[in-house]
Parts: C-alpha cells; sequence; structure tokens
C-alpha cells in the first residue's frame, strides 16, 4: 500500500486559457501533498516542464567543486590531475541526465551552464568538451560497440578526411608568426565614454574625437531611437542602436578613414553592439557595452551578461576584439588571486558588479587594459559626480594582444560629458606579411627539338 507521507502529488496542465481547480488526491483518506517540483532520480521537474530550477541546483553544486578546483590549482597539481578532478566532479555534476533535459533549455539557462564551463576552463588551462555532444558521443559509442542493440545499424564512423579538412581550416585561419610580421605597424587610439545623451553633442564629439586623435570611440547612454549610421561632423561616422529615446543605446564612432573598412554591424540590445573592421588584413573587433545599473534587477544583469558572452564567443580567436564599456561596477584596487586577468591600479574597493566584470575577463581569456597602468588617481577616475570619485569605464582585450597596447589613461578636461570621462588606450597592431612567390625564369628546352613535329613547329 502506498504511504502517503512519501507520495507528491506534480499537476502538468498545459492548458494557458484558464485555471483549472483539480480535486486532491487522497490515500487512505490523507491528501497527498501538492508541490510545484520534484526531484527525481537526481532530476527536478517542474509543473511548467522548464529547467530552470534544475540547473540553478547543478550551478550551484559545480561552483563548489571548482572552489576545490582552485584549491588544488594553487597548491600547484600537475594540469592532469586538475583535468581528471574535474572530469570527476563538475563534468559529472553537469552531465546528470543531461540527455533527458538539455534539448528543452531555454537560452539563458544554457548560458548560465557556458559560464560554469568557461570558469572551469579557465582553471584547468584546457577547453572543455561540449556537454551535450560528449554525452551524446558517448551513447552512439556504446550502441555501435553493441550489436544487439537494435539502432546499432543507424550509426557508422565518419570518414577521416572530415577531420583532415576541419585542421587545414583552423591551420589556415591561425595567427601569423613572428617571421610573417611586417616591418611597419599600424597605430590606433580606441576609447569609450558614457556621453549621458548624443542629442546637440554629435559636432562637439567629433572635435573632441580629432583634438585628442581618437581613431575609434564607444559610445554609451546615446538615447537615440532606431538602427542607423549617421555623420556628426568632421568626417567621423556613427554607427548606432536605440530602443528608447529617454534611456539606454550604444554605439560606435569611427574616423572617415575607417568607415570604408566596416564589414559587418551587429546591433543584438540597446545595451551591447559589435563592429568588426579589417584594417590592413588584420580583422579588428569593437564592441560597446552598457550595464544595468547597480540597482536594477539580477534578470535584467545575467541577460546582460549572457548577451556579452554570446558576442565575444562569436568572434574567432584569430581575430583582436576590444570592448569599451560601462559595466557600473568596481573592480577595485589590487589582483591578488586575479592577476591574468587585470592589474593592481583600479580604484577604491571592488564591488558585486565589479567582481562580475571580472569574471567575465576570466571566462573569455580577457583582460582589463585600465588596470595595467600606473597612473594619477585623476587619470584613472572615469565617474566624478557630487563628490564622489570612482572607476566604471573599462577597455578590455584579448590577453593574447595585451602587448600591443602601449598605454591607457582617461582624459581630463572635456565637458562633452557631465559626469564620465574619456578612457583612451593606444594600440599598436601588428600585421601579417603577405608571402608573395617567387617568378620563375622559364628555360627554353631544347631537347624537344629532337622530335620531328616539334623541330617543324619551331
Amino acid at each position: 500500500m502506498d504511504n502517503c507521507k512519501k507520495c507528491k502529488e506534480l499537476i502538468v496542465d498545459f492548458s494557458t486559457k484558464q485555471e483549472r481547480n483539480y480535486q486532491p488526491l487522497i490515500i487512505n483518506g490523507t491528501p497527498v501533498e501538492r508541490v510545484y517540483s520534484f526531484q527525481y532520480l537526481g532530476v527536478h521537474i517542474t509543473q511548467d516542464l522548464s529547467w530552470s530550477c534544475h540547473v540553478n541546483t547543478l550551478v550551484k553544486k559545480a561552483r563548489q567543486c571548482l572552489y576545490h578546483l582552485r584549491r588544488l590549482k594553487d597548491f600547484k597539481l600537475p594540469s592532469k590531475v586538475l583535468k581528471t578532478f574535474n572530469t570527476c566532479s563538475t563534468e559529472n555534476i553537469l552531465m546528470g541526465s543531461i540527455t533527458a533535459w538539455f534539448g528543452n533549455c531555454t537560452k539563458q539557462v544554457r548560458q548560465a551552464l557556458q559560464r560554469v564551463v568557461r570558469s572551469a576552463e579557465h582553471t584547468i588551462r584546457a577547453e572543455h568538451p561540449d556537454l551535450e555532444s560528449k554525452r551524446s558521443w558517448n551513447k552512439a559509442r556504446k550502441i555501435m560497440k553493441d550489436l544487439s542493440h537494435p539502432n546499432n545499424r543507424l550509426f557508422s564512423l565518419a570518414p577521416v578526411e572530415i577531420g583532415l579538412l576541419m585542421v587545414e581550416e583552423v591551420e589556415e585561419g591561425g595567427e601569423c608568426t613572428d617571421r610573417e610580421r611586417r616591418g611597419k605597424s599600424v597605430g590606433l587610439r580606441i576609447g569609450t565614454l558614457n556621453v549621458g545623451t548624443m542629442t546637440g553633442k554629435g559636432r562637439e564629439l567629433a572635435d573632441m574625437m580629432e583634438r585628442r586623435k581618437v581613431d575609434i570611440l564607444c559610445v554609451q547612454e546615446t538615447r537615440w531611437k532606431g538602427s542607423k549610421a549617421r555623420s556628426i561632423g568632421a568626417g567621423f561616422k556613427l554607427f548606432y542602436y536605440g530602443v528608447d529615446s529617454k534611456r539606454n543605446g550604444v554605439g560606435v564612432v569611427l574616423k572617415g578613414e575607417f568607415v570604408r573598412n566596416v564589414l559587418e554591424v551587429k546591433r543584438v540590445s540597446d545595451r551591447v553592439m559589435s563592429l568588426k573592421l579589417e584594417i590592413e588584413g588584420v580583422m579588428q573587433n569593437v564592441v560597446s557595452g552598457y550595464a544595468p545599473q547597480v540597482g536594477s534587477g539580477l534578470d535584467e544583469k545575467e541577460k546582460f551578461w549572457g548577451e556579452l558572452d554570446e558576442v565575444i564567443e562569436s568572434i574567432p580567436m584569430g581575430e583582436r576584439v576590444v570592448i569599451g564599456a560601462d559595466f557600473n561596477g568596481h573592480v577595485g584596487k589590487g589582483n591578488t588571486g586575479d592577476e591574468e586577468v587585470m592589474g593592481k591600479f583600479g580604484v577604491k574597493e571592488r564591488n558585486l558588479e565589479g567582481q562580475m566584470v571580472v569574471d567575465f575577463a576570466k571566462r573569455m581569456d580577457m583582460a582589463v587594459v585600465n588596470t595595467y597602468f600606473q597612473k594619477r588617481e585623476e587619470h584613472r577616475v572615469t565617474y566624478k559626480s557630487g563628490g564622489r570619485s570612482t572607476q566604471v569605464d573599462y577597455i578590455l582585450c584579448r590577453r593574447g594582444n595585451l602587448k600591443e597596447i602601449s598605454d591607457c589613461k582617461v582624459v581630463v578636461g572635456e565637458s562633452v560629458a557631465r559626469q564620465h570621462r574619456m578612457v583612451v588606450c593606444r594600440m599598436t597592431l601588428m600585421v601579417c606579411k603577405k608571402k608573395k612567390r617567387s617568378e620563375i625564369e622559364k628555360k627554353t628546352k631544347w631537347w624537344k627539338l629532337k622530335k620531328e613535329e616539334c623541330c617543324a613547329e619551331f
């Protein structure tokens, strides 16, 4: 006989037109408890069959394992040991019954899982396999080995040539070596600024960029509605996107000589957009971002970081990336434990939003450029209002390209924005040298005259 204390009732109703009143389930005169979610064989099932509850539980458990993984790394254990621990703990947790629930997950839920995977990759310094693909491959291999399985005939090994083609494509699109560098280089000055609003400031912004010799400028809080490109004077052109004329909006301003080099513009939302240029054969991606303020909801913040993650992940590793953004967070002074992604020349103490910036840099293998250059505090403060001064605007780049940046500081004395100050970095692009085929001198093939046909034609 069933034990009503252990039984739970879970109702899954797909009707959305009206709510229905269901009669309670009674066993031996005792009503069974009705629950919203229930754990069955380690999987949390909810009434609406959305897997956010289950994934949140997995993420919490996986983060606990990541803490122990970082501790093992601090003790300088071999990379092989770290990979084994990660496979047995974090990967094992995330892949539990993944074939049952991963296919129906929302985009936001998958991004939460991807952030945990990125953190594990950064710790063990190795690429983490795709969770669903690895589980599916393991299932397929077991079916292929079991000749008695009814689906055995549905699987066959792919030809080896496919793998060879993939290797050739990766090698062809990789970064150039030191031997392929040119003698000359291309210098760029890239900046970021929260303008407050672009209304009535177009010409003033162009004059400032011309005077300060800024080539590319990421702007936030433009408060312009639409998805357009507009000339603001002096040859500068603004690519912008916004959905509300009273809040948010982002854009990228280009100098006239780089406007024709634009290959692609991605307007993701009124908080994130990216722009791809080709400069002397080098692919340069510029991303402008505007993070939600401290008092905004957690869902809004998660949505922003998810969009930014998606943009960076879509950019090939062989291309340059520079992010200019108002992250509304303080990364703080010092870099204890975060030496790989930031320097020690920040401002004040780190807050929760600043920790999100550092975690993002770790996931995407990027560096917070502002914090690597020792400047006076006046040239590090990006926001000043009502006696408060702090650092919320940042420029980020890939860690592998950090050596190409020679300086980064805050520009003081401009009046385009009332509270924010422009951050500018000086970057030198190392251009790959194009190989030229040497012309071979044609030789006269005199021995062919021995043939009668050739001799007659000659």
